[in-house]
């Protein structure tokens, strides 16, 4: 089981930062972000909100897996597109790459016009 330190550290390196480099975006020390990362603290929502903030990230939502989901319709689970390890889905059925990177780049545009 991943605890946040795990996610922070695997998001923070999907975006090729330093944790300096986040500290400074996050306006959090460096050795708090050492710390939550190893796991020997446990961040407050306060830190976990400029983290995610600084790593231009929705707040840490847990995704059910694809083959154990039982997803019911209420529920609303938030995934960076940006990232490139996760399985896209639509209606049950897994999106190509050509279709993701579309998808991608349609947000990108809309995002970008703002």
């Amino acid at each position: 089981m991943t605890n946040i330190g795990d996610e922070i550290k695997e998001m923070r390196l999907a975006r090729r930062l330093t944790q300096s480099e986040l500290a400074d975006r996050s306006g959090l020390s460096l050795s708090s972000i050492r710390s939550y990362e190893l796991g020997y603290r446990k961040p407050k929502k306060e830190s976990v909100d400029a983290i995610m903030f600084a790593l231009k990230q929705q707040p840490v939502v847990k995704v059910p897996s694809v083959a154990s989901a039982q997803v019911h319709s209420q529920e609303i689970a938030t995934v960076d597109i940006a990232l490139d390890n996760v399985k896209y889905l639509w209606k049950a059925r897994v999106l190509s790459k050509q279709q993701v990177n579309v998808m991608r780049d349609l947000v990108r545009s809309l995002v970008e016009s703002d």
